[in-house]
């Protein structure tokens, strides 16, 4: 069973589980604040990604910001 990739023009709202190819465009650190309760620093970026057929505006939160930003040369 091999694994099926849908392109960014084709996603519809509520869609889940969705595997892409996607090109990172640019990312940037929104802010960095202190959650009130715990005093942990959350991380907040915003990357602009796409493929050949549209781009999206994806927001990651901490871990998310490594885990899904991985440069290709």
């Amino acid at each position: 069973m091999s694994t099926q990739f849908v392109n960014v023009a084709s996603l519809m709202p509520g869609q889940h589980n969705c595997n892409l190819k996607l090109r990172v465009l640019s990312v940037e650190t929104i802010a960095e604040t202190v959650h009130p309760e715990t005093g942990r620093v959350i991380h907040s970026a915003e990357a602009i990604v796409g493929d050949d057929t549209a781009c999206i505006l994806l927001n990651l939160k901490n871990g998310m910001i490594v885990a899904h930003y991985v440069a290709f040369p």
